[in-house]
């Protein structure tokens, strides 16, 4: 989308939202949503790729989510009521369904995701300073947020690409072993594309329906809490059996919020020892074992060490 072109599709619907009702602007939204929903599915079926796939299938059911929030609170403000059609062009751009073969293929792909999200949520902002009614600037502000969190999470998934692309890898060339993340998104993703099939263990401070719905596939998942229930696990209980984990080959074990299990440890060297046993305990049974913490939780030598312990993808 060239500039020329954004700034004055970006001017056609500003003027044609500007001064249109509340009761107005929210039906547009709410179709416009409808509209991504189905783009965002239509990109998951062309996506031979897992990570990008289920990146795209979360696109279209928070979507879908959005639609369903706007349009219940559209029922609640004009009872009896249907959204009415608003003569506006879209803001979203035009479709793009690009045939996957590529790794370029895909970045270009998500290039276009992200200019699309930011795009719209500049529309929103633009509608906010120009509407003149306060619940049509609060609605524009709301619709703003919810591209900008598109917007992000596509940008994590580009920048994983990105950093594996310019190594020359593939996600298949990472042998068996440890990899450290600073980025719980970007972990994740990662630890999809190592999956491959594999069985997949996760331990999390999201309880487990709440990661297995993100994961949009079967996977063991453990909620790592003090509370007591059949998925949960303490803090302290999980550090104390990190070796005791990789019983089986070919595992992926994903373990999220490392400065949790930092803190459950007596000391630095208690944390880093169980997790390099748990590291080498992978390498033997030939495991994927994918980590991601705060770094802004450990000291820059504690970091450091994990860094020389484990592959670090920043």
């Amino acid at each position: 989308m060239n500039k020329e072109f954004s700034d004055e599709y970006l001017g056609k619907i500003i003027d044609s939202l500007k001064n249109k009702s509340p009761k107005e602007i929210l039906s547009y939204a709410i179709f416009n949503e409808e509209e991504e929903a189905k783009y965002y599915a239509e990109l998951s079926k062309k996506a031979k790729r897992e990570s990008i796939r289920i990146l795209f299938i979360q696109m279209s059911e928070e979507s879908e989510e959005h639609r369903n929030r706007l349009y219940n609170l559209f029922k609640k403000l004009y009872p009896g009521e249907e959204p009415v059609k608003v003569e506006a062009p879209p803001v979203e751009v035009l479709p793009f369904y690009p045939k996957f073969e590529t790794v370029d293929d895909y970045l270009k792909a998500l290039e276009y995701c992200m200019e699309s999200e930011l795009f719209a949520k500049k529309a929103y902002e633009l509608l906010a300073q120009k509407a003149e009614d306060e619940d049509v600037k609060a609605l524009a502000l709301q619709l703003a947020t919810f591209e900008e969190e598109h917007y992000e999470r596509i940008k994590k998934a580009y920048e994983l690409f990105v950093t594996i692309h310019q190594q020359n890898f593939e996600f298949k060339d990472f042998p068996p072993g440890g990899y450290l993340f600073d980025d719980k998104t970007k972990a994740r993703y990662f630890f999809v594309e190592v999956l491959d099939g594999r069985k997949g263990i996760i331990f999390s401070r999201d309880p487990p329906e709440e990661v297995k719905k993100w994961m949009k596939m079967e996977v063991s998942a453990f909620w790592v809490t003090s509370k007591t229930c059949h998925e949960c696990i303490s803090p302290r209980a999980l550090l104390d059996s990190l070796d005791e984990i990789p019983k089986e080959k070919n595992l992926a074990i994903l373990i999220e919020n490392l400065e949790i299990l930092r803190i459950a440890a007596d000391d630095f060297e208690e944390f880093y020892t169980n997790l390099s046993k748990l590291k080498d305990e992978a390498v033997l049974n030939r495991c994927y074992l994918v980590l991601s913490g705060s770094r802004g939780a450990f000291e820059d030598k504690e970091w450091a060490i994990l860094e020389s312990e484990f592959n670090y993808i920043s």
